[in-house]
């Protein structure tokens, strides 16, 4: 099972000097999460964002704005913005995913199939009736029971993204506290 997403037929992986799209400011604005006053969801140290390709339902990133490629470089204070943040978008996904967790990860060096080299978080709900779980997102499908099978079906439509998940997301935060 996976979530189809006509966006990724467009996607390519970052190559060796090319430059970084996460630490491009125009590309950024354009991914941005907004309040409803109209501000950006970002602090000091971090932004949230939609994913522009996204992989799942709801999927959005958290991105450091210094340009950080692995864990233990952050400082203590962009580690209090980046806690902080991720308090906002979990209020706003729950908001608007009613009944949701939240799945937080990262892929971290190279042996991890990250698509890019700035660090950067995946923040996306876990709705009740959601097949998919933790890893199986990221396509490592595992049984949880002793001599099950695991059987994968396809695909799961996504029905928010780009600028409907930036919108709809925009009057979910009206119900979060900054």
């Amino acid at each position: 099972m996976y979530h189809y997403s006509p966006f990724r037929d467009n996607y390519t992986k970052e190559k060796p000097n090319e430059a970084c799209v996460f630490c491009d400011e125009k590309q950024m604005q354009k991914q941005a999460i907004f309040y409803p006053d109209g501000t950006t969801v970002e602090n000091k140290h971090y932004r949230w964002i939609i994913n522009a390709f996204p992989k799942f339902e709801g999927h959005t990133l958290l991105i450091p704005k210094r340009h950080i490629e692995d864990l233990g470089f952050e400082t203590k204070e962009e580690l209090a913005d980046k806690e902080e943040l991720i308090r906002i978008a979990t209020c706003a996904l729950r908001e608007l995913y009613k009944g949701a967790g939240i799945e937080f990860f990262a892929q971290i060096g190279e042996a991890s199939a990250r698509s890019r080299r700035h660090l950067h978080f995946h923040i996306v709900p876990a709705q009740p009736d959601d097949p998919l779980r933790s890893f199986e997102k990221l396509g490592h499908y595992y049984p949880t029971k002793p001599n099950e099978e695991k059987v994968v079906i396809f695909p799961i439509e996504i029905k928010l993204a780009k600028e409907k998940l930036q919108d709809a997301l925009r009057r979910a935060l009206k119900n979060c506290p900054r």
